[in-house]
């Protein structure tokens, strides 16, 4: 009969200090759609208790810009409408509980990369909106796109065979992915948001 080995950890499996628990949260919950499906005021009760029972360190929430930016030109804003004041809704929700944030840009997912520049100029104005009219300072993180390997082509054996060509086609080189990101990150740093 052989010993089974004793396992022991000696440092947290990424190697630096554990922050705590992960969710995902959205602002769809609150939206007439599914107060028509019947989610009510006793249903948004339940998920703020649970969230304040969780209390987790980062939540990712996902941003469609067309919810403050209807043109998606990244100039003209409607920071009086319904989506927006529910991002507004769970992110103050989260604030009070401590937990950090990743936004998503989530969509649109233009067919050229040029149309995404104006998407990033509307995300930063939130951005700068949630921290100097809204006073809310919990959004660490962003992410341009969710799973933006289904949507930019990559050079690899791997992506080719997971993404074939034919499969989506059309779609731009992921390099222009880096330099979008590269983007927002300048436009971050220029209005003092990094």
């Amino acid at each position: 009969m052989t010993a089974t080995p004793a396992i022991r950890v000696t440092d947290t499996p990424a190697g630096r200090p554990f922050q705590g628990i992960g969710v995902e949260t959205d602002c769809f919950v609150f939206d007439d759609a599914n107060r028509q499906c019947g989610v009510n005021d006793k249903d948004l009760e339940m998920i703020e208790r649970r969230l304040r029972a969780l209390q987790p360190a980062l939540s990712r929430m996902f941003v469609c810009v067309d919810w403050f930016n209807p043109s998606l030109d990244g100039r003209t804003f409607d920071w009086a409408a319904p989506y927006y004041a529910h991002l507004v809704r769970q992110l103050r929700l989260l604030d009070s509980i401590g937990t950090r944030v990743n936004l998503v840009l989530f969509n649109p997912h233009p067919p050229h990369v040029e149309h995404v520049e104006p998407l990033i100029a509307a995300m930063v104005a939130l951005l700068q909106r949630l921290r100097d009219t809204e006073r809310l300072r919990l959004v660490s993180w962003v992410t341009l796109y969710n799973e933006p390997d289904s949507m930019y082509l990559h050079d690899s054996p791997l992506a080719r065979a997971v993404f074939p060509a034919d499969k989506f086609p059309n779609r731009p080189p992921f390099p222009d992915y880096v330099r979008l990101n590269r983007h927002f990150l300048d436009l971050l740093k220029e209005h003092g948001l990094y």
